[in-house]
């Protein structure tokens, strides 16, 4: 583990490494890695910070990259969209089918006129 000198622990490079693996790779938290490794939190915020001062772009990519149940997720919801998509098209299509096909002129469509003619029935 790491060694202690005083009050102050410090953490080996094995140990910093396994953090920065954890909290970039597998989402752990700050608090869970503490406790993990039985540090102080300054200290593993200063190991998360120097390696993301020193490696802007790769920590950038390590912590955005999802972990492997959010990609199955991540999957099924496109395909969830991707189906609500095909069927929004597939009735926008129908409407404008209706609309331009069928109720061409608003006094012939059977619709429009028996909307209308209880609509004055309603009224009287």
């Amino acid at each position: 583990m790491a060694e202690v000198q005083g009050k102050r622990k410090h953490l080996s490079i094995e140990e910093q490494d396994a953090i920065i693996r954890a909290y970039y790779l597998e989402g752990a938290s700050k608090n869970s890695l503490v406790k993990k490794y039985q540090s102080s939190f300054t200290a593993v915020l200063r190991v998360i910070r120097n390696f993301a001062a020193s490696n802007d772009k790769s920590a950038l990519l390590m912590k955005n990259k999802p972990v492997d149940n959010q990609a199955e997720e991540i999957k099924a919801l496109q395909h969830e969209v991707l189906d609500l998509k095909k069927k929004l098209y597939d009735e926008t299509m129908r409407a404008d089918f209706f609309e331009t096909m069928v109720c061409r002129n608003r006094r012939t469509c059977p619709i429009v006129s028996f909307c209308t003619s209880i609509g004055s029935q309603i009224a009287e």
